[in-house]
């Protein structure tokens, strides 16, 4: 080959060097966002689960306790708030539900999620579409 093909398939080479790379960043960033939801969801069912007991005699007892409880209302709610293309009603009720669980505790950052909550109810209201709400479209 000449100096200029030679040149011309260095360049080739490195443009589909370059794109194969970019498909394997893709690749682990979409891999990391699935882990970590699966990591929460593990982390969320373990603290709802009810806690296992031995007893005496080597049969095993299911406790509720509080705790336990507790977590599996929050993972519900985490759940519903994660649920997409579900109807407007039922929508307004899973941010109620977190409305009122959220203002349980007063803090700067649970007044900021009721302040979004009744924001995205309100445009909800309006009838804006999910897309408008996620910042994919304009809202003009």
């Amino acid at each position: 080959m000449s100096a200029e093909e030679k040149r011309e398939a260095l360049k080739q080479l490195l443009h589909k060097e370059t794109e194969l790379l970019q498909t394997i960043d893709r690749l682990k960033i979409n891999a990391e966002k699935l882990n970590k939801q699966d990591k929460i969801q593990k982390f969320l069912s373990s603290m709802a689960n009810p806690k296992v007991w031995k007893r005496s005699d080597q049969r095993y007892t299911e406790v509720h306790t509080p705790f336990t409880t507790r977590a599996k209302e929050l993972m519900e709610i985490y759940n519903g708030l994660r649920m997409t293309n579900v109807p407007l009603d039922e929508r307004l009720d899973i941010l109620l539900n977190t409305k009122w669980t959220v203002k349980e505790f007063d803090c700067d950052l649970t007044r900021e999620i009721v302040d979004l909550i009744d924001r995205e109810a309100d445009m909800l209201n309006r009838g804006r579409g999910e897309a408008s709400l996620e910042g994919k479209l304009p809202l003009y």
